[in-house]
């Protein structure tokens, strides 16, 4: 899927172990696997940048919706994944200091926000340059553990600061993007702010252009009548 959710028409699809074959289907894939067990599945198509391995998915039969959210090319956010085993790219803050954790809807790491004694922040300036298409920030989150809802903000601090609240109900990784038309060409910080309990797991975080995974296309149909 493009970071709009829209499915990416091509895309290579890669599992380890190895499927016994790979079919296509609209906006997506059928695995053929030799059995149950645990798998990576890794996703990637020319025009976006490069999205680590979905790690260590478990298949004891039929599995849908698992889905991967392609990063744009010009995605202008250092360490959105947290692959680099630090937050050394982001400013932190609040009066819960953020973490690494080991959930990850990707790669080994997604990035602990909150808890029940307070909240945390992260926040990172980015500039969207004048070229970018569709501007669109994008990320995944869930709760750490099932519980009750704990809020989260996603503030984006520039000439027309903007900010987006909700509320992180499952402990399910759940996708979600906002636009950014009218915040390119300047500095921007974008801060994600955390509080409640459970804590909230924040991963995959991306801001560039949302390019299209594909096209409907409309051919015309002749008939001949006998």
């Amino acid at each position: 899927m493009t970071v709009r959710e829209q499915p990416i028409a091509g895309a290579l699809v890669t599992l380890n172990p190895a499927a016994l074959a790979l079919a296509p289907r609209p906006g997506g894939y059928l695995a053929y696997l030799a059995g149950e067990g645990v798998y990576d599945v890794w996703a990637g198509r020319a025009g976006f940048d490069a999205l680590p391995p979905m790690l260590d998915v478990t298949v004891a039969g039929d599995v849908s919706g698992i889905d991967l959210f392609l990063p744009p090319l010009d995605d202008t956010v250092a360490n959105g994944g947290f692959e680099a085993g630090s937050l050394d790219a982001w400013q932190t803050g609040g009066t819960i200091s953020p973490t690494l954790a080991a959930a990850a809807h990707t790669g080994a790491h997604s990035v602990k926000l909150g808890d029940v004694a307070g909240r945390s922040t992260i926040s990172q300036v980015v500039t969207l340059p004048l070229a970018v298409s569709d501007p669109t920030v994008s990320f995944l989150v869930r709760l750490e553990q099932p519980g009750s809802p704990s809020g989260l903000q996603v503030v984006l601090s520039g000439a027309s600061p903007v900010t987006h609240s909700l509320l992180v109900e499952s402990d399910a990784w759940s996708h979600v993007w906002y636009d950014l038309t009218g915040l390119v060409g300047s500095p921007l910080t974008v801060t994600f702010v955390a509080s409640g309990s459970p804590p909230v797991l924040i991963d995959e975080i991306s801001l560039g252009s949302a390019v299209r995974g594909g096209y409907w296309v409309y051919l015309p149909l002749a008939t001949r009548g006998w």
